[in-house]
């Protein structure tokens, strides 16, 4: 039979724990539940809010997060203690992405242009303003968040697609890799917790190892569900590109729509992009004309033109 410990509490048996759930989330916050049967409700919890905890099974670990919450109840046939731990998701949520501004600073000393950090990003493009792809801004929105607390490793990140600059404010790092995964639906992001911290990774569901566990035995797995994700085949796709232009002072927008699959049904993915526009500026001059005569041996009307 397979032993349960917990990091600084030993086994569960030992710190009579019981009833451990795990639930492991794409692009969401992996979840471990377990409670404390028999715990006064009223007691001091073993685990206190944000404490690191890691899970392991037979000396391996399979879980790493922090405390996030710890729901106490009692009734006359039973009082226990639960705590749900959050993973390394959990800081990709709570981290608003920030970038490097090269900005004028006039309060040092001398003044000068200096580095400032802004929740005012432009995404998928990089400080020297070249463009990157969605891969290369998951990376760098990570990396942010680690270098700001966040227990996390990174790993490999496969999305490569090249998609315009979005100007965003206040987003998460989690919303900004949600956003660089719209248009790469075949890519799932997990954490690996063989390392320490876990290890982040976005790979290719085609890229992705092949396991086979025997139900029947009962080792691994005593039982099996398996939820098709049809929501993830789309019927079609519709994209719009936007376009404001400008001749001569006056604006007027354009729309260029590429589709894909059937436009009519009602999950169809509609994605809307802006680009730049054109801009014109005519130079004119107004001319002052008036008819040639019909003979053109006119004398008096080529004296009016021609003096001498």
């Amino acid at each position: 039979m397979s032993s349960y410990s917990i990091s600084g509490l030993g086994t569960f048996v030992e710190s009579d724990l019981a009833n451990l759930r795990i639930s492991l989330v794409s692009q969401g916050i992996d979840s471990a539940i377990f409670d404390a049967p028999g715990a006064a409700f009223d007691s001091s919890p073993i685990l206190s809010y944000r404490q690191p905890v890691t899970i392991q099974k037979d000396g391996k670990p399979i879980f790493s997060g922090i405390c996030v919450t710890i729901p106490a109840s009692g009734s006359p046939q039973d009082e226990r203690i639960s705590y749900e731990l959050a993973g390394p998701w959990w800081y990709l949520e709570r981290c608003v992405y920030q970038q490097s501004w090269r900005l004028w600073n006039p309060n040092i000393s001398p003044p000068a242009l200096a580095d400032t950090y802004k929740s005012r990003v432009v995404l998928c493009q990089d400080e020297e303003g070249d463009a990157i792809t969605t891969g290369a801004q998951i990376t760098d929105a990570v990396n942010y968040a680690i270098s700001v607390g966040a227990q996390i490793k990174l790993g490999l990140i496969e999305p490569d697609v090249i998609i315009p600059f979005d100007e965003v404010i206040d987003v998460t790092c989690a919303e900004v890799i949600n956003k660089m995964l719209r248009l790469s639906p075949e890519c799932a992001c997990w954490f690996d917790y063989s390392t320490t911290p876990p290890t982040l990774n976005c790979t290719k569901r085609s890229h992705a190892q092949e396991f086979s566990y025997s139900v029947s035995s009962g080792a691994p797995a005593h039982a099996i569900a398996i939820t098709p994700r049809y929501d993830l085949q789309m019927p079609g796709v519709v994209v719009r590109f936007e376009q404001t232009h400008e001749v001569d002072g006056n604006t007027y927008e354009s729309v260029v729509v590429q589709t894909a699959g059937s436009t009519d049904d009602l999950e169809t993915l509609v994605c809307t992009i802006e680009l730049a526009g054109s801009k014109m500026q005519h130079v004119t001059q107004a001319i002052v004309t008036e008819d040639v005569p019909e003979s053109l041996i006119n004398g008096d009307w080529w004296e009016t033109k021609v003096g001498w």
